[in-house]
């Protein structure tokens, strides 16, 4: 790509026919629900007096790439058809040639872009420009001549050769279905925008005053979900439209003042490119202020996040800013030079958690909904993780069922793929999760090094699910050592804390999830294990690492309270309050889950009469009505629904056509 790719709007010629005088440059205020059709957020709102009438001033776009035309539905005129089309002035006249332009970058234009290595933080890669006329000029001759001809699509298609090519082509750019491509050429000669005519602005009354909306974004897929995600966030809006939620938008001026040592015609001294491109006084400053899914400040596309609304408040609270958060995660705060605001409250309203990314190893951290403070002055550009709750991450994995033993193994291995990819991988693990890409195997080596895990462990869907638990499971041993590295501390039983082995959070955590009696009843590993976590496997495990605020439902028998009674009250704690995702551990005996709580001072470990099972639960299953008729879960079978048997007093929770006893369980506190 040639040096000078980028353009100003206007060439020097049309330069000279605005009164540079009366130009005002807005950005279209913060908004948290853009509107379709209506100028985005941030947009450049370019205005100035034309010193005469003809020509009208062109419109060159920034850089060489696909150009469409979106026209104005309350125009004039009409599209026409194929057939309809006359290369005459009389023609042109009734056709609807005023609307707005897209531009998307040419491919070898978005590398040269980058190359330049502007401070931009995020590169666009789509700009609109609107209001605008397509000139008859442009459709007569840079679209019918001017341009590179292309096979026109439809059924059947025209390709450049059929003599009717030129109607089909200006019926079809007018429709909006035919985007030719703007090439800058070897020299500046070459460049279709400036050797051939461009569509121009629109001037309206008797003093010729223009105005012009410049909107830009980076649209790019997702690397957390399906692209389909921003068609649902956006129903109704067109994709071509800015306000869809995958056109991520970056402030336009700042686009072009960034770049301006790059632009062709804006050199400093220039009165229009000055008067367009100030800076100070009353003009913005921008600061970027970053989200992102991942640990790190690297580059982003969530289909989250244009779900949220980012809120920027003084140190009273007060509101400045509220807006919808782009896909790429960079919403660009910006203030009055001259009236700077610099000391702000940052949150996140639309189900997300946020932590700030400066937090020392932010991964073994919780997220939280406090706003945070940042001094601009010290931290110019912010860098804030966004996460999911925890609940929400643990069901974005699909639903394996290699069946056999593997209940512990299967959520175990859930949980622990969840909470590395909410808080390490930004959702990019469990999403494509049989080829993990080499930037997020290195987000998962960079956070563990030097702790015992590393991204091979769970790269490419491993541990696999089929594998034997007692080769899974302790696979996955070192990722939770990484995130729970402290010692634990010894719990004091039969009046000593004396352990041969001290263990550290990961350590225990398997132990409890696993159900390894043999180590909580062993004189020298059982105080390394508290006492009211023992024998609730999952759940027990969240509230011992601080995962979980504490138990949800965690049963113990009234005193003198029958069976039917306690197991009845059981499951109607079970059908209130849990989340989606929560960790749950059943037992098919009272006896048993009396037992294993027993037995770090009992003489001997207990003996197991029932079974066990270790689920995730999926959500509640409900009739016709409304009532709660079983448990939706997740375990090595798949997602099935446990069903609610017996009546009112009497109830009971089954799995596997059994009745069970005893259930735990425990939210997500993140």
């Amino acid at each position: 790509m040639r040096d000078g790719f980028l353009l100003f709007p206007f060439s020097p010629a049309d330069q000279g026919r605005i009164d540079a005088a009366s130009i005002g440059v807005t950005d279209v205020g913060f908004a948290s629900a853009p509107v379709a059709g209506q100028p985005y957020p941030q947009a450049m709102r370019l205005a100035f007096r034309m010193t005469a009438g003809s020509p009208v001033p062109q419109v060159r776009p920034l850089f060489p790439g696909q150009l469409r035309f979106i026209a104005d539905p309350a125009a004039p005129g009409v599209t026409p058809a194929p057939d309809d089309v006359e290369f005459t002035g009389t023609a042109y006249a009734n056709w609807r040639t005023l609307g707005m332009l897209r531009l998307t970058v040419d491919p070898e234009a978005a590398r040269a872009l980058g190359e330049l290595d502007p401070d931009l933080v995020v590169l666009p890669n789509v700009v609109w420009y609107g209001p605008v006329r397509i000139s008859q000029e442009f459709l007569f001759s840079t679209l019918r001549t001017g341009l590179r001809a292309e096979r026109l699509g439809g059924t059947p298609s025209i390709p450049p050769s059929d003599p009717r090519w030129a109607k089909h082509a200006v019926a079809a750019f007018l429709a909006g279905r035919y985007e030719p491509t703007i090439r800058a050429g070897a020299t500046a000669a070459t460049d279709d925008r400036i050797a051939h005519p461009m569509p121009t602005v629109h001037p309206t009354g008797a003093q010729h005053d223009v105005t012009l909306l410049v909107s830009a974004a980076i649209r790019q897929s997702p690397k957390d979900g399906l692209r389909e995600r921003f068609n649902v966030l956006s129903a109704g809006v067109a994709e071509d439209d800015p306000a869809h939620s995958a056109n991520g938008a970056v402030p336009a001026r700042h686009v072009y003042r960034v770049l301006r040592p790059h632009l062709t015609d804006a050199a400093a001294g220039t009165a229009v490119p000055d008067a367009v491109l100030a800076t100070g006084g009353s003009t913005p400053v921008y600061h970027a202020l970053r989200c992102t899914r991942a640990w790190q400040p690297v580059a982003e596309c969530s289909v989250h996040f244009p779900a949220q609304r980012i809120s920027v408040a003084d140190p009273a609270g007060n509101p400045l800013a509220v807006q919808r958060l782009p896909a790429h995660g960079v919403f660009f705060w910006s203030y009055p030079a001259d009236a700077p605001v610099r000391d702000l409250r940052v949150s996140i309203a639309g189900g997300m958690r946020w932590i700030d990314g400066a937090t020392a190893d932010v991964w073994r951290q919780p997220a939280g909904t406090v706003a945070l403070a940042y001094d601009l002055t010290v931290t110019p550009s912010p860098h804030l993780q966004l996460r999911l709750p925890m609940g929400e991450a643990m069901l974005a994995e699909p639903r394996d069922s290699p069946g056999g033993g593997r209940c512990t193994y299967m959520s175990m291995r859930r949980s622990v793929r969840a909470l590395t990819d909410n808080r390490i991988c930004g959702g990019r693990l469990n999403f494509g999760r049989g080829v993990t890409g080499p930037g997020t195997r290195q987000l998962m080596d960079d956070a563990w090094a030097g702790t015992p895990a590393h991204a091979g462990i769970l790269r490419n869907n491993q541990p696999l699910p089929n594998l034997a638990p007692d080769i899974g499971a302790p696979r996955l041993v070192p990722v939770l050592r990484a995130f729970f590295p402290d010692e634990v501390p010894a719990q004091e039983i039969g009046g000593s804390t004396h352990r041969a082995t001290a263990y550290d959070g990961g350590e225990m955590a398997y132990r409890l999830w696993q159900t390894i009696m043999g180590s909580f009843h062993a004189e020298g590993t059982k105080r390394n294990f508290p006492p009211a976590v023992i024998g609730r496997g999952g759940p027990g495990v969240l509230v011992a690492t601080g995962l979980a605020a504490g138990f949800h439902l965690d049963p113990v028998r009234r005193a003198g309270e029958a069976d039917s009674v306690y197991f009845d009250r059981i499951v109607g704690l079970a059908t209130a309050g849990l989340h989606p995702g929560a960790l749950l551990q059943f037992w098919h005996f009272d006896t048993d889950f009396e037992g294993i709580k027993a037995t770090q001072t009992s003489a001997n470990p207990h003996p197991m009469q029932g079974y066990g099972h270790s689920l995730v639960f999926a959500g509640y299953e409900r009739n016709s009505a409304g009532a709660i008729t079983g448990l939706r879960t997740i375990d090595q079978f798949g997602e099935d629904v446990q069903p609610i048997t017996g009546a009112a007093g009497s109830r009971l929770i089954t799995w596997g056509g059994d009745d069970q006893q005893i259930w735990v369980a425990a939210n997500w506190e993140e």
